[in-house]
């Protein structure tokens, strides 16, 4: 039987369904009307490319944990590893943690930001590869694994920052 077939049969296409498909496409064109009658700049290109630039490393984010979800697993620890992986770059690009109030580089020598961005590559990487070793190898349950690197990773963001 046809998908048209079966839906003829359970009532064809309703006006529920097509909002249960197309609700939050709906919603977000409804809000892009909305804020451009309410500022015709928000639809300027370089307003888009600011909102684009704003929501990328979220929207990546959430890529990544919507794989996960589909496989029927749990990452508690996403958000902290983020900031981690944040705040290592930080610290190689800047050279350091001296403890100094000001937002000035001038005294520290960084390392650049190829350098940093290389470092919260690894740093990301090697602690999701633990997590990993710890769920597929040593059997523990994800729920376990990913609240106990939330809490290691918060830990040593807030004692590097």
């Amino acid at each position: 039987m046809s998908i048209a077939e079966e839906q003829n049969q359970r009532g064809g296409v309703t006006i529920a369904r097509l909002l249960m498909s197309f609700g939050p496409l709906l919603f977000l064109a409804a809000l892009v009307v909305v804020f451009t009658v309410l500022k015709p700049s928000f639809i300027d290109p370089i307003n888009l490319f600011n909102i684009t630039r704003q929501i990328s490393i979220t929207g990546l984010i959430a890529l990544g944990m919507t794989f996960v979800i589909l496989t029927a697993g749990i990452d508690l620890s996403v958000g902290s590893l983020l900031a981690f992986c944040g705040m290592v770059a930080a610290v190689v690009a800047k050279g350091g943690t001296a403890n100094t109030l000001s937002l000035s580089t001038s005294g520290t020598q960084g390392y650049g930001w190829f350098a940093a961005l290389l470092a919260a590559v690894v740093v990301g990487a090697l602690a999701g590869g633990v997590q990993g070793f710890a769920i597929t190898r040593l059997k523990v349950p994800p729920f376990v694994v990913t609240l106990g690197g939330l809490t290691v990773f918060r830990g040593l963001t807030l004692t590097i920052s």
